[in-house]
């Protein structure tokens, strides 16, 4: 499931989660969110819950959540990826004006999956 790119702006945020969120996501499952700015800023990420199930890019396995910049996945920079569980205060910074988050679960088990804050800032206010 891809979605379409969503324009972020100066004092606009977005949240999205994972399919069923707080409840269990599917297994066997692939979802895409694209987001581009029309400023010079920074989308910053506010990871406010995140549990899946522990994985592994380099050998295909687990449950992946995937960053890059780029207008699409397959042709952009993969710039952070994560699995498992994250303490709630995480925050991830990207300086560019696309961007797409990416998250991929294997046919194992599931877990409730993310929440995450996405917002626009300027590149003065990091």
């Amino acid at each position: 499931m891809d979605s379409t790119p969503e324009v972020i702006t100066y004092n606009k945020s977005v949240v999205i989660t994972t399919v069923n969120y707080p409840l269990y996501y599917p297994s066997d499952f692939e979802c895409t969110w694209y987001f581009t700015a029309k400023d010079d800023g920074s989308f910053v990420i506010h990871f406010t819950a995140f549990d899946t199930q522990r994985g592994s890019a380099i050998l295909g396995m687990g449950d992946i959540f995937t960053i890059g910049t780029g207008a699409m996945v397959n042709y952009g920079s993969s710039l952070h990826s994560f699995s498992s569980t994250l303490p709630s205060n995480v925050v991830v910074v990207i300086g560019a004006g696309e961007m797409w988050l990416h998250f991929v679960s294997d046919v194992g088990m599931t877990r409730s999956g993310f929440q995450l804050l996405i917002e626009r800032i300027p590149f003065e206010g990091i």
